[in-house]
């Protein structure tokens, strides 16, 4: 029997910054293993590089086997 999958986006701000969320109730994966890509899996340090050096963006990534992943962008806020 599958499981229902579920993906929740949401937005929200706090004192300091603006966030965006994407979370799902997959299989999820050891977040470990995004430290020990090599040279041929370079998408998630793409998009972190690209996301701080055009927003002053950063992305955060929370994953627990058997749970799922929430992945999390933050961008600081430039209040006037």
């Amino acid at each position: 029997k599958q499981q229902e999958r579920t993906v929740i986006i949401s937005s929200f701000e706090d004192e300091k910054n603006f966030y965006v969320t994407v979370e799902d109730n997959g299989k999820g994966f050891d977040p470990a293993v995004l430290e020990t890509l090599d040279g041929n899996h370079i998408g998630i340090n793409n998009v972190r590089e690209r996301l701080k050096a055009s927003l002053n963006g950063a992305l955060e990534i929370d994953s627990v086997i058997g749970r799922g992943t929430k992945i999390t962008i933050s961008r600081l806020c430039s209040r006037i």
